[in-house]
């Protein structure tokens, strides 16, 4: 991707002082949208018919009866995401019958990249819990130095790119 940062000012133009605005600008935001299917497990007809999962409605993209349906399970991973320290901005039934979407707020990219990362419970139940607390406490430490010391020298190093 590839984006540039103008930046205006009265007093630059004038010659008065130099612009240092243009670096506090750049910051590289990410955001993830889980999408997921709600659904219900409906058994097989006969013994080498396996079970199959069946969309939770059958309704329109954006419809009331969508929210409706989804509405306890919505509230409840809501929850869940704030807990772990997550602002979710939207929610909403998708297109595909029981397929819902949330939006959650955008954060700096190596946070955002963490906070998937922590929301994926099939892998931090993998890393087991010391290595999931030490890895993301490694991790988190990391990206606040990273923010805090990098974007002048990530623009000096980098300007002629853009």
């Amino acid at each position: 991707m590839k984006a540039a940062v103008l930046t205006v000012s009265d007093g630059v133009s004038a010659g008065e002082r130099e612009d240092r605005s243009g670096d506090a600008l750049v910051e590289l935001l990410a955001a993830f949208e889980p999408e997921l299917t709600l659904g219900r497990r409906q058994p097989g007809d006969g013994p080498g018919d396996p079970a199959r999962l069946v969309p939770l409605d059958e309704s329109l993209c954006f419809s009331t009866t969508g929210f409706g349906l989804a509405h306890d399970y919505a509230i409840e991973l809501v929850r869940a995401l704030q807990a772990q320290g997550l602002t979710v901005e939207q929610y909403y039934p998708e297109l595909g019958h029981g397929q819902q979407e949330l939006s959650v707020r955008h954060a700096p990219a190596l946070r955002a990249a963490l906070d998937a990362l922590e929301a994926d419970e099939l892998l931090m139940e993998a890393l087991g819990p010391l290595r999931r607390t030490a890895y993301l406490a490694v991790k988190r430490s990391e990206a606040a130095t990273f923010a805090a010391h990098t974007v002048a020298f990530e623009c000096s190093q980098h300007a002629a790119t853009f």
